[in-house]
């Protein structure tokens, strides 16, 4: 019996290859991916290079989402093939096989499938993993110099999770065939979906589940509350979604079914009817696609706009070539000599290390920790609060600059009266239209300005930390009559930007006379920009190669999932369309039913998806604003043009596999 089932394994293999086809393009696609990533994670070589160790970290995350996807997608499949199978492995029963013959046939069919479309796979993994490795480098920036090498453990752990996501399907095959009868199997494939229990409960459930998903996204205010809080509401949204697509479809087919003139109408009656009766798979499978497509969305707008607003991010963290930062000074201290002294320092340093033809821009200004904000309100700590040592809790940094430093920043002449101030506030929650007070006095907003006037000119490291900035304008600073930080900024632009040794001779001149105490001053920074923006390119390149490559993932699986679902139902409904074709049927009246059953939930899936990165929005802005994409139009403009093209895609996926659907309906 043993050689028998081995010989029905490879006989039934070649006989239903049509069913397996699109099931070993899938293994073998993501097997290849899942190694890619395996691959690339553990190579030796990645740490060579800036930003090295981020990539580990990220690559490692992705190969855990695609182990995910895998499972999801071979689980998928599997049971499409099985349900398809079911009819051929009860005439087998009825034959005389006993059940254990059964699972050892199917064991020797997944053996052997296994190994071919992992072991294809596998290949194609090797074949293309220095070409994917070189396109991980080109979207970091770096020159392709360094290969890839062939490691066993990338092979090993690639064969494990597959090897768990084949256990799991046996595991689910053999409680298929250890639970139904012969003829139960033998009528599987025709057999009607129940139509479940409790499905107020569920539906109340998820509706419950999907409202504090949506709280957690719509309230969030902070970009670390932000990264915390997203994954508990994709859980959330996640079990939500199959709570809802299983009751609330079934929901809103019975109202379809109540309403009489929509119900009794050919094309109407027998898509609604069809739907009914296997109305928890089709939800199941509604609600993969919904769910897959919502990843789609969500990974290429994260990814995509890290990458496109990096350029802002550097504009805003290194906007000069080489910056020099002396600061929290006291307002009463006087600042020419320092700025005559540090001046001397650049200058000497600049000719030690060969840097010519460069050009320094000094800008002074004062700023404070924002200890409350309500409405018209600003508290700030000054240096007598700072000084008691102990960790002061801040909104934010408010800057304030006199009209000559505006003027010369801007090139805008002004005219400020006592007491009139210009403002501006990114994303500052108080209000700022009349007048502001600041530590009890009254000052009147002149105008409220509609662009950050230091963008690209000065640092602003923090606004990434706290998400807020206020920048305030004075005709002079005194009139604040504050004890605030006084800081000193240095702008380089040269010529030459690769001098590493700048920056490093400027710092040890300043830390070796111990001029920073000197000065009175207890900050000291600088940096050099053509390295920050290096590790930054390559850190953003990678979260794009990753974004993108799990994209490729989540749209394979979801355009896999249609197709299995547009197919499987085409076959249960080809007998029942030439049933109702020999009653009256006519071809204008089946084209007409086939495409009201499409469309009647098809296009829920992407409804849901665009709802939930809607609301999820919010949420998402935070956490790429806190990796550089601050730029709130760039990022809206790039989520819409993600959504467009998705949309052209689906629409594009959805004809093709409606397509095959007709084919088989109609013969």
């Amino acid at each position: 019996m043993f050689k028998l089932s081995s010989k029905l394994a490879f006989s039934n293999l070649k006989q239903n290859r049509k069913l397996y086809y699109p099931f070993a393009l899938a293994v073998m696609l993501t097997t290849m991916i899942l190694y890619s990533f395996i691959a690339l994670s553990s190579t030796p070589h990645l740490e060579d290079s800036y930003g090295g160790g981020a990539a580990r970290t990220v690559l490692g995350f992705g190969s855990f989402v695609v182990q995910l996807v895998v499972i999801i997608l071979v689980a998928y499949a599997n049971g499409y093939v099985m349900k398809n199978r079911s009819k051929e492995l009860g005439l087998y029963s009825v034959l005389g096989m006993e059940k254990k013959h059964l699972l050892v046939m199917t064991l020797w069919e997944l053996l052997i499938f296994f190994i071919l479309t992992v072991g294809a796979g596998l290949g194609l993994g090797l074949l293309f993993d220095r070409l994917i490795f070189a396109l991980l480098l080109k979207c970091m920036g770096l020159p392709v110099v360094i290969q890839s090498t062939f490691q066993i453990e990338p092979v090993l752990n690639t064969l494990l999770g597959l090897v768990l996501a084949f256990g799991f399907i046996l595991l689910l095959n053999s409680f298929r065939l250890l639970r139904y009868s012969s003829l139960n199997l033998m009528q599987q494939k025709k057999a009607g979906e129940k139509k479940g229990r409790f499905l107020l409960v569920q539906t109340l459930l998820g509706l419950g589940l999907l409202g504090i998903a949506f709280y957690l996204a719509l309230t969030v205010e902070r970009p670390v509350a932000a990264v915390q809080g997203f994954f508990i509401a994709v859980i959330l949204v996640i079990l939500a979604t199959y709570l809802l697509f299983n009751a609330g479809s079934i929901t809103f087919l019975r109202m379809l079914k109540a309403r009489k003139s929509y119900y009794y109408k050919p094309e109407n009656f027998i898509s609604v009817s069809n739907l009914i009766a296997r109305m928890r798979k089709n939800a199941a499978g509604l609600a993969t696609i919904s769910i897959l497509s919502t990843m789609v969305l969500v990974t290429l707008t994260g990814s995509l706009n890290i990458f496109i607003g990096g350029q802002n991010y550097l504009d805003t963290v290194y906007p000069s070539d080489y910056s020099i930062s002396v600061g929290h000074m006291t307002s009463e201290a006087e600042t020419e000599p320092v700025v005559e002294d540090v001046q001397a320092i650049i200058q000497k340093t600049a000719d030690a290390t060969n840097l010519s033809d460069y050009q320094v821009v000094q800008t002074t200004y004062w700023s404070a920790e924002i200890r409350k904000i309500d409405g018209r309100s600003l508290e700030v700590y000054d240096q007598s609060t700072s000084s008691t040592g102990q960790e002061l809790k801040t909104e934010g940094t408010v800057y304030f600059f006199d009209q000559a430093t505006y003027e010369q920043l801007t090139g805008q002449k002004l005219e400020l009266g006592e007491n009139e101030i210009l403002a501006y506030g990114y994303q500052y929650p108080g209000r700022l239209d009349s007048h502001l007070e600041i530590n009890g006095k009254s000052f009147t907003i002149k105008e409220k300005l509609n662009s950050n006037f230091i963008q690209g000119k000065l640092p602003q490291g923090d606004l990434f930390q706290h998400q807020m900035g206020l920048y305030l304008v004075f005709p002079d600073l005194n009139q604040l009559g504050l004890k605030v930080d006084k800081n000193l900024e240095f702008s380089i632009t040269a010529q030459d930007k690769e001098n590493k040794d700048f920056i490093a001779g400027v710092a040890k001149e300043l830390y070796s006379t111990d001029k920073i105490s000197q000065y009175g001053a207890t900050y000291f920074g600088g940096y050099e920009r053509y390295s920050m923006e290096k590790e930054w390119r390559e850190l953003a390149g990678t979260l794009l190669f990753i974004g993108v490559f799990l994209s490729v993932i989540f749209l394979l699986a979801t355009v896999l999932v249609i197709y299995y679902k547009q197919i499987s139902e085409g076959y249960e409904d080809r007998e029942n369309f030439v049933i109702l074709q020999q009653v009256g049927l006519d071809q204008k009246q089946t084209g007409t039913t086939i495409r009201k059953q499409i469309l009647t939930v098809f296009f829920l899936p992407l409804f849901f998806s665009f709802l939930y990165l809607g609301v999820a929005y919010k949420m998402i802005a935070k956490i790429v604003a806190l990796l550089g994409a601050t730029n709130a139009g760039l990022v809206l403009q790039t989520t819409l043009a993600i959504c467009a093209v998705f949309f052209i895609s689906y629409v594009l996926v959805f004809l093709l596999t409606s397509r095959s659907y007709r084919k088989i309906v109609v013969r």
